[in-house]
């Protein structure tokens, strides 16, 4: 459908207008509370109080629009004529010298009372220039050609915009000083080339623009209001006093006119009702206003306080929201029997004395995070900010600020490193066990192949298979580093998990003195889980379970189903199946607890056959890599208890596991192999074996010499009847890239690969990439000739 310019600009208009109608009926109350305040003559006593809090804002919000401005110049740095973007980001550094050096004058000054006019008209001039320099962005830097740019560049004003409503609210006029001349010249770009994108951007501009202004007003609005109440809440302390002083001089006169004037007692006395009335009155109001004031503080969710400038900090008001954190009620503060001082932890209290007394010095806010006793003995973290309260002359008076209770939020950051080091120490243990893998292959191999040369019965023969057993113990240790990385790929599948506990419980927990209870929801949901790594968690718990019950006892298994919603835990909301596993052995000391999930952490003998420090921080690597979660909570001489949360299966439970290597009729095509091989012992070994089982064959180090090799065979009378590849070339192509090539050459080539890495995706799902099986290293000369015996 052809565009229609005019008919897009009337209807833009309407919405304009029609929006500008709602925000003006919605917002119509609080503009004239707006106007009349600002009519009000007491406003001026407060004017320095909000060029104050103008002045403070400045440093955030200059600091943004420099980077913005570096941001845009990147952006756009070769679209643009260089000298036009260099002049404009030249007044945008010297602007930002400029109202920052002011900044920073009125900050030192200690005479900005007589002089508001001026520290007046240089923020409003700043604010001013600033919005014409970013305004003329969509005129100077408006790239005409590129819809894109010109969308960033007002996505970079609008932006600006946005955050200027909060550093200007103080002001009455000072957001429309920024925001008109900052986005009024890109609309009117904007609206210029007519067409459709364009008018609806300029559109959608003015309205922002209009929905800005309502919502300055509104700020502002609030902040002349808030600042009225402190006002007229002094004055009504003050009226009230003055009231009582006239009551005082109204008794004295009242007795005097007793005495002298005894024919008026009558008159006096309603007099005096009346005036006692009006008095009852005054107080009533007062007390209303103090409890009105007493419940807004109260609602606050944090505990909001006044004390003393120094260490104890003696508290002169305190809300009742510090009882859920610290076990005392705010009552106990103010009567003395407690100072603030006294729930701070002894090693953080010079710390947060330092910082209050910083700030106080240097007239700045002050805002701590720090640890606090709470009254059972427990420790919480706190986050707080306050600032204290001067007098006209600059003299602290007494703190003013707010708690809050930051203990879970500390506790869910804590858990999230922790995670984040277990896969980094996860990808550094893979890297080893890769590496150990290959040089366990070409010790299996000789090994093997020296044991065939020897005669069962010789003594040199059992040495052999005596090492060959040392060996397996070996690579079983390196079974536990791959499971300690492997999460990153897990081959999952739709399981009953109820069916995996209960099989492993039949393997694992044998001993006739251990009684296990198994309790399972009747409609406990199916979960996507790789079984061979959830397998080896439920063999660390049982096993830590079965140590811990040396004389046996009981053995619980719960299975239940839930549901996390949004509520700061750092699992994605959705539906999980919880797992808990609960002995009653000899429990975990509580220093110990934290550290159980930590690798190289055990209280067992170390050795291969005692304990490597690695079973519940694997436990810990696989339910992190399946997006679940593993908890710890322990009595000692009670028990201990791990809880187990992982997302439950969006499919049904596929009926036959997947198999690593594809059972196929053995093939009888030829003799020929092309091996890629980077490690020079492994080679060799491998070479030795073929040689051994007769075939034929080219070994390679590198997957560009393997494509090379086997398009000159392929081409040839003698191709290769199958490659084995390794995945891992180090500086060089691997297994991967190398087959993408070999099948572009031949779409039926027959090729396995090998890896140490038995986490990597394409061995775990080594169909996808074309191979026919997967060989995971160290592998023995049987497992290779069964292999070999199917496809070459």
């Amino acid at each position: 459908m052809p565009s229609n310019p005019l008919l897009t600009l009337t209807v833009s208009w309407v919405i304009i207008f029609g929006k500008g109608e709602a925000i003006s009926s919605s917002h119509d109350k609080i503009i004239r509370e707006h106007l009349l305040l600002m009519k009000n003559p007491e406003c001026h006593k407060f004017f320095p109080k909000q060029l104050d809090q103008s002045y403070s804002h400045l440093s955030v919000s200059l600091s943004a629009s420099l980077i913005n401005s570096l941001i845009l110049l990147y952006i756009l740095w070769g679209k643009i004529n260089s000298e036009i973007l260099l002049t404009w980001i030249a007044a945008h550094l010297l602007l930002f010298f400029f109202r920052i050096t002011s900044r920073y004058f009125y900050i030192k000054s200690q005479d900005t009372k007589t002089s508001l006019t001026t520290w007046t008209f240089l923020y409003f001039g700043g604010l001013l220039s600033s919005g014409v320099i970013w305004g003329s962005a969509g005129f100077f830097i408006f790239l005409t050609d590129s819809v894109p740019h010109q969308m960033f560049i007002a996505f970079v004003l609008g932006g600006n915009v946005a955050g200027s409503i909060a550093s200007t609210s103080a002001m009455q006029y000072a957001f429309y000083c920024f925001s008109l001349p900052a986005l009024l010249p890109i609309s009117i770009s904007f609206l210029y080339y007519g067409n459709e994108i364009h008018v609806a951007m300029g559109v959608m501009a003015l309205i922002f623009l209009i929905s800005s202004i309502s919502i300055s007003l509104q700020m502002f609005a609030k902040s002349c209001k808030s600042l009225q109440y402190d006002f007229e809440k002094d004055r009504e302390i003050e009226q009230a006093l003055k009231v009582e002083e006239q009551l005082r001089q109204h008794k004295n006169e009242l007795e005097q006119q007793v005495r002298a004037r005894t024919v008026e007692l009558t008159k006096t006395n309603k007099e005096l009702r009346e005036e006692i009335e009006e008095r009852k009155n005054a107080e009533k109001e007062l007390f209303d206003k103090r409890e009105q004031f007493r419940t807004i503080i109260e609602n606050i969710p944090e505990a909001i306080y006044r004390c003393e400038l120094k260490i104890p900090w003696r508290v002169h008001h305190m809300s009742e929201n510090i009882f859920p954190f610290t076990g005392y009620r705010a009552g106990e503060f103010m009567d003395g029997k407690l100072v603030y001082a006294d729930l701070v932890h002894p090693e953080d209290l010079d710390f947060v004395a330092k910082e209050v007394d910083a700030s106080v010095a240097n007239h700045k806010p002050y805002v701590i995070d720090y640890r606090i006793v709470h009254q059972d003995g427990t420790l919480r973290w706190v986050h707080e900010r306050g600032q204290a309260k001067y007098d006209s002359n600059g003299n602290p008076l007494w703190l003013d600020g707010v708690i809050a209770d930051i203990t879970e939020q500390k506790r869910i950051k804590e858990e999230l490193q922790k995670i984040k080091n277990i896969e980094s120490l996860g990808t550094f243990a893979g890297g080893i066990a890769h590496d150990f893998n290959n040089l366990l292959m070409a010790i299996f191999g000789n090994i093997e192949m020296a044991g065939d040369t020897l005669s069962p019965s010789s003594i040199e023969s059992q040495f052999l298979r005596a090492s060959l057993r040392s060996l397996d113990k070996a690579k079983k240790l390196t079974g536990q580093l791959l499971t300690f990385a492997r999460g990153g790929a897990p081959v999952i599948q739709a399981t009953s998990f109820k069916d995996l506990i209960e099989e492993a419980e039949k393997n694992i927990l044998k001993e006739p003195n251990i009684k296990t209870t198994l309790t399972f929801s009747d409609d406990l949901w199916l979960v996507s889980i790789d079984q061979k790594q959830m397998n080896q968690v439920l063999y660390n718990l049982f096993t830590n379970a079965k140590e811990a019950m040396p004389d046996g006892g009981n053995f619980f298994i719960y299975g239940e189903n839930c549901e996390i919603e949004e509520n700061g835990s750092p699992l994605a909301p959705g539906k999980y199946v919880k797992i808990t596993v609960q002995d009653e052995g000899r429990g975990i000391a509580p220093d110990i607890l934290p550290k159980v999930f930590d690798p190289y952490f055990s209280t067992k003998t170390k050795g291969a056959d005692k304990g490597t420090g690695l079973g519940l921080a694997v436990c810990l690597s696989i339910i992190t890599k399946h997006k679940g979660r593993i908890s710890a909570e322990s009595t000692p001489g009670k028990g201990t208890t791990f809880t187990i949360l992982i997302p439950a299966s969006q499919h049904d439970a596929e009926k036959s596991d997947k198999s690593t290597t594809k059972q196929k009729t053995p093939q009888a095509t030829g003799r020929r192999i092309l091996v890629l091989e980077d490690e020079k012992e492994v080679s060799q070994v491998v070479g030795r074996m073929l040689k051994r089982l007769g075939y034929e064959f080219e070994i390679v180090e590198d997957g560009r010499n393997a494509v090379e090799l086997y398009q000159k065979a392929f081409l040839s009378d003698a191709p290769f009847d199958i490659v084995l590849l390794d995945l891992t070339i180090h500086g060089g192509m691997g297994g991967r890239e190398t087959m993408r090539h070999l099948r572009e050459i031949d779409p039926k080539i027959k090729a396995i690969v090998a890896s140490g890495y038995a986490d990597d995706i394409v061995v775990s799902n080594f169909e996808e990439y074309g191979f026919l099986a997967s060989l995971e290293k160290p592998y023995t000369l049987d497992s290779l000739t069964n292999l070999l015996k199917q496809y070459a």
